[in-house]
């Protein structure tokens, strides 16, 4: 549906910047209740746990390509502290971000 598009869009756009539910029902133009509803209807998911996945994925991606510190991938991708970068690498991945590019980077 338009608004997922519309979302998904906006955070990729703002990955950087603080977003909330609000941020991102504003941006599809609809309420955050709906939101949830249709992301949860169409992507078996929520706004937000989407907003966190694509933030992972940006930050894998940053550790693969650039030799950014830990530190600067983690702001770039919106996360408050490095530390929060760290879990939710971890999360994702299952490994720090430090062993992760260091696993990438051998190939």
């Amino acid at each position: 549906p338009p608004p997922i598009r519309k979302v998904e869009r906006h955070i990729l756009e703002h990955l950087a910047e603080p977003l909330c539910l609000a941020d991102l029902a504003a941006a599809a133009n609809v309420t955050p209740s709906h939101l949830v509803r249709l992301f949860r209807q169409h992507q078996g998911t929520t706004p937000m746990r989407r907003l966190w996945e694509l933030r992972a994925r940006r930050g894998v991606d940053l550790l693969r390509d650039t030799g950014l510190s830990v530190s600067e991938v983690a702001y770039r991708v919106g996360c408050q502290s490095p530390y929060h970068f760290s879990r939710l690498i971890r999360r994702h991945t299952g490994e720090p971000p430090t062993r992760l590019r260091e696993r990438l980077w051998r190939g």
